[in-house]
């Protein structure tokens, strides 16, 4: 009896097709128009390149999304919400029927799957924008994210694309419509990321809780170039499959780490390696790495120049990664923890227009942040939404102070600077009126400031507008110091200069009035 033992490629569906460079900009694959050689085209898992003539062929099952990974030089299509459309679900019966609709019948695999990219001058320089969670509760917060963010960067329009870092949405996915309508306002391509919020919680794996997502975004693990740099969006929140406790684990997931591998054997190592994700690399209040971390900076080892980048705790963090984690380079890993677009849910004490301040628990204002690049090179920026670009900090100290005063109480006499994206590496000193720089001691408590601001709430008299904030947490990026008695009566300067961990100088002043 013969016995054929076959490989599995020959087992599986296989998908084919161009990837080629859609001149006319047509979607479509006409005469004259040349294939794209070594492109990466992935079902999510296995990544294949493209040859001389820009085919592929790679294996596929059902239920899955087949997409291109955008080589440097070339643009993504994109459709009305500026979102790529360089992929195809193949969902031959579609998704199992969820709360939230998933993704419809798509019938058997079409003969010919061609993706057309745009030719696009890239720039070695270039900027890119990270939203934390944008996350809205009701279609007042989408307004508020019109308001306070979107409406603000169309008076700046430097920068190439945005990526929402998770946590698009809050639970209700219907949501999904009104706000990637509010963020296509700024003309710009969105790369999207799974978050917690944005998953179907209505099944019993993790293997089914995108199912919406991939209906309104594509894939969830996937890549592309831009320039000098590579671009990998993971999901790294997994879901339990309780659809009781909706319960979930912050990692990465056997698939996210299988794309991750065979993507970055297909990279060039001299490429700068950009990590977007939704969750943070540490859970810093419990003090421990999220789950499948040590596979993920395994597969990140053999590459000089990586970057990665979070949102989902509503705070701004440094996260150096070092030896304690498995980490063996000489620098650590930097990993920058984005805050979040909403802030503290967009709590607090509403201004003149109606929007909340929104200030997040450890002190740090709403924003986002924006990432230079220069070839291989990057430096991490923090936008406070509505604030100038040099606004990197906040002063908190006695407004009115009494010359005669000694005590070391706060409340007279403790300056305190929370430095949004300091980190305890960095060093800040504080000089008044110019005179001898005095050093400030880093502080891990919460923010004064914030806590001022709360406490606000419990004075009916105020008769504030708007919701009380969030109780507050630890700061990661405060110092204190005591400021020295015996100034003269009269207005003084205070100016704080902030050393980060990169060698970059930040300042930032206040204004002091002593008394008799």
């Amino acid at each position: 009896m013969l016995i054929m033992v076959l490989p599995l490629w020959s087992m599986a569906q296989i998908a084919s097709g161009f990837v080629y460079s859609d001149l006319n900009k047509n979607n479509v694959m006409d005469a004259g128009e040349p294939g794209i050689p070594n492109v990466g085209v992935s079902n999510g898992a296995e990544v294949v390149l493209t040859g001389k003539n820009g085919m592929y062929r790679m294996p596929v099952s059902d239920n899955c999304v087949i997409f291109v990974i955008k080589p440097s030089g070339f643009a993504l299509p994109v459709d009305n919400r500026n979102v790529a459309t360089s992929y195809y679900l193949h969902y031959p019966k579609g998704s199992p029927k969820t709360r939230y609709p998933g993704v419809a019948p798509t019938g058997p695999l079409p003969p010919n799957l061609n993706f057309g990219l745009w030719p696009d001058d890239e720039k070695e320089t270039f900027k890119a924008v990270f939203f934390g969670d944008t996350q809205p509760y009701s279609l007042t917060d989408i307004d508020y994210l019109g308001r306070d963010i979107v409406a603000e960067m169309l008076h700046h329009r430097d920068y190439q694309f945005v990526s929402v870092l998770g946590d698009i949405v809050g639970d209700n996915l219907n949501f999904y419509p009104p706000i990637t309508s509010t963020l296509a306002q700024l003309k710009k391509p969105i790369f999207y990321v799974q978050g917690n919020h944005d998953e179907n919680y209505d099944v019993n794996s993790d293997l089914l809780a995108s199912e919406t997502f991939k209906a309104t975004f594509g894939p969830k693990n996937y890549a592309f170039n831009y320039a000098k740099v590579h671009f990998v969006v993971l999901d790294n929140i997994i879901y339990s499959g309780d659809t009781a406790t909706k319960s979930y684990e912050e990692g990465f997931s056997q698939e996210a780490i299988t794309f991750l591998k065979n993507d970055l054997m297909m990279t060039d190592p001299e490429k700068l390696i950009v990590l977007m994700m939704h969750s943070p690399f540490i859970n810093e209040y419990a003090h421990k790495p999220i789950v499948n971390l040590d596979k993920i900076l395994e597969i990140l080892q053999p590459f000089p120049y990586t970057f990665s980048i979070s949102g989902h705790n509503h705070t701004v963090s440094q996260q150096l990664i070092g030896k304690e984690y498995g980490w063996n380079q000489a620098k650590p890993h930097q990993h920058f923890n984005a805050g979040a677009v909403c802030g503290d849910w967009w709590r607090g004490s509403t201004d003149e227009t109606g929007l909340p301040e929104t200030n997040m628990r450890d002190g740090s204002p709403n924003g986002f942040a924006v990432v230079s690049f220069n070839g291989i090179n990057y430096s991490v920026d923090y936008q406070v939404a509505r604030r100038p670009a040099e606004y990197k900090m906040n002063i908190f100290s006695p407004r009115i102070v009494d010359s005669l005063v000694s005590t070391t109480t706060w409340t007279h006499r403790e300056l305190f600077v929370n430095f949004f994206m300091g980190s305890a590496q960095d060093e800040l000193r504080f000089r008044i009126d110019g005179g001898g720089w005095m050093k400030m001691q880093y502080s891990i408590e919460p923010d004064p400031l914030y806590i001022n601001l709360r406490s606000a709430w419990d004075k009916p008299e105020l008769k504030l507008r708007g919701r009380k904030p969030s109780q507050p947490e630890p700061c990661l990026h405060l110092w204190k110091a005591t400021l020295p008695s015996g100034l003269t009566i009269g207005s003084h300067t205070i100016e704080v200069e902030a050393l980060d961990f990169r060698g970059k100088i930040h300042t930032g002043f206040q204004v002091l009035m002593v008394t008799q």
